[in-house]
């Protein structure tokens, strides 16, 4: 399992696209467990499946 908080925070587009496909291929290619915590909305998009907290209650999305 590989928690993340916020890893791509202050890196350019290109870095935080490059740091998304290897957590990518670490869940799809090496069997991972990968938990992304992210503002993004492009990276949350990226994410096989993403929860989101909105007014206090979680939504699921897939």
């Amino acid at each position: 399992m590989i928690l993340c908080d916020e890893p791509t925070g202050n890196l350019d587009e290109k870095n935080s696209l490059d740091i998304m496909n290897t957590f990518l291929d670490l869940a799809h290619i090496h069997h991972k467990c990968v938990i992304l915590v992210t503002h993004s909305p492009t990276l949350a998009k990226m994410c096989d499946v993403s929860l989101r907290i909105k007014e206090g209650k979680i939504e699921a999305k897939r």
